[in-house]
C-alpha cells in the first residue's frame, strides 16, 4: 500500500499576513508558521523515505472555478485573489522539486482537477492531507476520496481551521463520516511508514 502526502493550498494569499484572506477575511495568520514548519517535517520525511508527495494550488480564475464560485465572488466584489501566476497564488515557504507533481484547482477539492483525480486513481491507496483549511479544502479532499474509495489520513498539526469551528470539530467530523485516519503529529505517522 502506497502513502501519498497531498500538500493542500499552502499559498500566500492564505498563510501571508499581506495575504488576500487575511487582509480582506480577518482569517487570522497567528500560528501559521508554526504549522507550515509541521508540513515541512513531514514533507521531508515522504522525500527521506522516498514516497509521492503531491502539492494543490487553489487558483481563482474563471477557468478554474465553477460558474457559481465566479458569480459569488464576483457580488462580493473580490475577484483578484489567488490568480494563477501571482504572488498570491505561490506557495507560501515551499518548494516543490523534481519528481513532485503539482495540480492546480478551483473549488475546494483538487478532484474537480481531472488529471489529479485520474493520477490518484490509478496510482494510490491512501492519501494523507495537511494544508489548509480542515475545515474547507482538506475536509472537501477527504469527503471526495472516499466516495472515490481512496483511504485518506490527516495529521493534525498540519493543518487548521478557517473559520470559528474549533480544528479538533473539524477532524472529529472527518473521522466519523469519511474513515479519516487522524494523527497528532509527523511522528505519530513515522511509525506506520517504515
Amino acid at each position: 500500500m502506497v502513502k501519498t502526502l497531498v500538500v493542500i493550498d499552502v499559498q500566500n494569499d492564505f498563510c501571508h499576513p499581506n495575504g488576500f484572506f487575511p487582509r480582506n477575511f480577518g482569517s487570522s495568520t497567528e500560528g501559521i508558521d508554526e504549522i507550515v514548519n509541521n508540513i515541512e517535517q513531514a514533507v521531508n520525511i515522504f522525500r527521506e523515505k522516498r514516497l509521492p508527495i503531491i502539492y494543490t494550488l487553489a487558483i481563482g480564475d474563471e477557468k478554474y472555478i465553477s460558474r457559481t464560485q465566479f458569480e459569488r465572488y464576483s457580488a462580493m466584489d473580490k475577484l483578484g485573489f489567488l490568480q494563477d501566476g501571482d504572488w498570491g497564488a505561490d506557495f507560501y515557504r515551499l518548494k516543490p522539486v523534481e519528481g513532485e507533481l503539482v495540480f492546480k484547482k478551483g473549488g475546494y477539492n483538487p478532484f474537480s482537477n481531472p488529471e489529479f483525480r485520474e493520477h490518484l486513481i490509478r496510482t494510490f491507496d491512501d492519501i494523507v492531507l495537511v494544508g489548509f483549511y480542515s475545515d474547507v479544502c482538506v475536509r472537501s479532499t477527504a469527503e471526495q476520496a472516499d466516495q472515490l474509495g481512496i483511504r485518506t489520513e490527516v495529521i493534525a498539526d498540519c493543518s487548521d481551521t478557517m473559520t470559528k469551528i474549533p480544528h479538533r470539530e473539524a477532524l472529529d467530523f472527518m473521522r466519523t463520516y469519511f474513515g479519516t485516519v487522524v494523527y497528532q503529529n509527523v511522528e505519530n505517522l513515522v511509525s506506520v511508514l517504515d
